[in-house]
């Protein structure tokens, strides 16, 4: 089954969480700056790197302290949790992003399905920053057949 019929022809776009696991934690000699798809070492970005949908669909990665960003966008290591941390990127800051920013020519506002893959957590949290742009942000388990 092709994506555009399993998708009924919508543009479907993927945000997968950040993870407290980092590649900086795990007593390695790693770069002071590595893409966030590397960096993130937890079980969600592991599950999504190796998921059928990381290759069919475009993807981006919701960070706690810089927001929404390129699988290759270059991060450093931050122990920032998004619900619990004053440091913890904006929720208005991550309206912008949504309504305005474009990720390597990708505009989330253009897609007519977003899911969300990650904490249930960080899902009601951006689900609420989601509606205020007009948009649903639906929550994706991997290894479950699109709905």
């Amino acid at each position: 089954m092709n994506e555009e019929r399993a998708t009924g022809g919508k543009k479907v776009l993927f945000i997968v969480t950040c993870t407290k696991s980092k590649v900086w934690t795990e007593g390695k000699d790693v770069p002071k700056y590595v893409p966030a798809k590397e960096a993130y070492t937890g079980q969600y970005m592991k599950d999504w790197l190796n998921s059928d949908e990381s290759k069919r669909y475009p993807w981006l990665v919701f960070s706690s302290k810089y927001g929404i960003i390129e699988p290759d966008h270059p991060i450093r290591n931050y122990d920032i949790h998004f619900i619990r941390h004053p440091g913890a990127i904006s929720e208005t800051t991550i309206l912008r992003q949504i309504l305005f920013q474009e990720f390597d020519g990708l505009e989330i506002k253009n897609f007519d399905i977003v899911y969300f893959v990650g904490s249930l957590e960080y899902y009601r949290k951006l689900k609420q920053v989601f509606a205020k742009a007009g948009m649903e942000l639906h929550y994706y388990e991997l290894g479950k057949r699109m709905a």
